[in-house]
């Protein structure tokens, strides 16, 4: 619809409410505190409108919802941290939004498929619980400040397929777990500060359709066992800092030069770069010079 202006603030105040969705209006305003009043809340949708402020305390602990959906707002400050714990709640979207703060050391939900986080201010650490999550089918973290290190077990989630922490400030390596997480199809390690080899055994991931950890400081040889993943039909790995010859064959016949820009020491096949990169001594070039003619 197109209702505007606030919402009364009593809303819900009867303790009779089970659904309550105002999904695009251009309501503005605060979120009614007592929505879940009645203890039996089930979805919690305000999404794509103008509200501000933070997410009613009264949510956090609203163990009945099912679905909480605040997307495309300006709600900002911190998330009230029972939220990561409600046992129900099997979506939770909470991007495109001001929020802040770090997440709960200790996160859990049986229930939980969907968490979407992105585009907002949430910094610290991501929580080694999520392993917790065992549901969980979509984490999307992207475009956040988190910092620090990824916890090998993230990649222990069962049913994990889409995975998204670009643009955040990650560094390390990136877990050698992610190769065992086989029902991966989209993976997003971009714009980070990552920096050691692409993992070994990365062709696992046997129906991986896109893969981008470009924007890195990524190093070492572009796994040769790439060409075996037939499912993988986006690579971005560029501006980075691998080495040596890029491989070819295989499914590498898929991907366009620009999957590997900006990558200076990397030898690109039939290109005469290739020998002053693969023979930096002007003598050794002479010599591959002189053999060749």
């Amino acid at each position: 619809n197109n209702f505007s202006f606030v919402l009364p603030q009593n809303l819900g105040s009867n303790g009779k409410f089970i659904y309550f969705d105002v999904t695009k209006n251009h309501l503005t305003g605060l979120i009614p505190p007592d929505l879940c009043k009645s203890k039996r809340l089930k979805t919690f949708i305000v999404t794509d409108n103008f509200f501000h402020g933070p997410i009613p305390k009264g949510i956090g602990a609203c163990k009945s919802l099912l679905k909480i959906r605040v997307a495309n707002n300006f709600l900002d400050g911190p998330v009230p941290q029972g939220i990561f714990q409600l046992p129900n709640v099997q979506i939770m979207e909470l991007g495109n939004n001001r929020f802040n703060g770090q997440l709960p050391s200790e996160v859990f939900g049986d229930s939980l498929g969907i968490l979407t986080l992105s585009n907002n201010l949430f910094t610290g650490r991501i929580p080694a619980s999520m392993k917790n999550l065992r549901s969980l089918q979509t984490l999307l973290l992207d475009s956040n400040q988190f910092f620090g290190e990824i916890s090998e077990e993230i990649f222990d989630l069962p049913v994990l397929t889409n995975f998204n922490i670009s643009g955040n400030n990650l560094t390390g390596d990136i877990p050698t777990t992610v190769t065992r997480c086989n029902s991966l199809t989209a993976v997003d390690f971009s714009r980070n500060m990552f920096t050691g080899e692409v993992p070994k055994g990365i062709k696992n991931l046997k129906v991986l359709s896109i893969l981008n950890i470009s924007h890195n400081n990524m190093s070492g040889l572009i796994p040769d066992e790439i060409r075996f993943m037939t499912s993988l039909t986006t690579l971005d790995l560029s501006y980075n800092n691998f080495t040596g010859t890029l491989p070819t064959g295989g499914q590498f016949l898929v991907f366009n030069d620009r999957s590997f820009s900006g990558n200076p020491n990397l030898c690109f096949p039939h290109q005469s770069s290739c020998i002053s990169l693969l023979y930096p001594s002007r003598k050794s070039h002479t010599k591959i010079k002189a053999i060749i003619t």
